[in-house]
């Protein structure tokens, strides 16, 4: 059985391509494709050579694999594009009361990745996965943007602060039926005393 495998770092199915783990050297990346036959290791494409790197010993004769690297490039290209940002706000907002910003980025492909917030257009804190502690006041608009070099632009995600006052309903309908049982009570008095 033959099957190619991507190594990259978070695990994206498409068409043929398996990517699964990405090896760091300083700030470059080492992404490689691993060509395999009957669990035997045949060839590896080496992005920062811009190459096949065939592993087969001499005795085993050599193989072509001629569209492998193209193959690789546009795997790693394809699973550029499945960028998937999310915020929100980890428990429901109230007015002053201290609480945290979740900045959630998936499916991205080479790992680097750069989070930015900012409160009002104006720059905050950052994380790979970024949380910010926040107490919403009315009106501020939170944004969470992302940079990564598979982006020709940051993408960015808004989040206004709306705060839902609680609903008067269960006091009013606790309070009518309170006053109903009450009533309901003093007229079973009534009639009970009436009666003897």
């Amino acid at each position: 059985s033959k099957i190619i495998i991507i190594i990259s770092h978070r695990l994206c199915r498409i068409f043929s391509f398996l990517i699964n783990r990405v090896a760091y050297l300083g700030n470059t990346y080492l992404s490689f494709v691993l060509y395999q036959e009957d669990d035997e290791h045949v060839a590896h494409v080496d992005f920062k050579e811009q190459k096949e790197i065939i592993t087969l010993p001499d005795f085993a004769g050599q193989i072509e694999l001629p569209s492998l690297y193209e193959d690789a490039k546009k795997g790693v290209s394809i699973c550029r594009t499945f960028f998937d940002i999310s915020i929100y706000p980890k428990s429901d907002p109230q007015l002053n009361v201290k609480n945290t910003l979740i900045c959630h980025v998936t499916r991205f492909f080479p790992p680097p990745v750069r989070v930015l917030w900012t409160k009002n257009n104006v720059n905050g804190t950052l994380n790979l996965f970024s949380q910010l502690s926040f107490i919403p006041e009315e009106g501020d608009i939170y944004s969470c943007s992302v940079e990564h070099k598979a982006l020709q632009q940051p993408q960015t995600r808004v989040w206004d602060v709306e705060i839902t006052e609680p609903s008067t309903g269960p006091s009013v309908f606790c309070g009518v039926g309170l006053a109903l049982g009450l009533l309901g009570l003093a007229t079973g008095a009534v009639f009970i005393a009436k009666r003897n």
